[in-house]
């Protein structure tokens, strides 16, 4: 995944992030070892807090994925970003 344009992000059951991809510097100018066992919320842009967490109880409700909404991620220079984003639990997943 180190050349890909998608930005990954594995969140464990705290919604903390455990895993950011390499494409996060690239595509929002943030380094994701800054991001590393933070909230998910560090990322979403305030106004898109309560959309971004209805995503994530909607994926732990179903199979598959959940999505795509559309919010605001934060850039490195302080703007918000829209993109479009899918969520599915992988918790059980003992390889994620």
């Amino acid at each position: 995944m180190q050349h890909a344009s998608d930005v990954i992000v594995v969140v464990d059951e705290a919604r903390r992030m455990t895993y950011l991809s390499p494409s996060l510097e690239r595509v929002l100018g943030l380094r994701a070892a800054g991001f590393q066992n933070q909230p998910l919320s560090a990322l979403i842009d305030s106004g898109d807090q309560v959309r971004s967490s209805d995503l994530l109880a909607e994926a732990c409700r179903r199979l598959g994925p959940a999505g795509p909404a559309g919010f605001r991620v934060k850039q490195a220079d302080g703007t918000g970003r829209s993109m479009e984003v899918t969520a599915q639990d992988l918790l059980a997943e003992p390889d994620i």
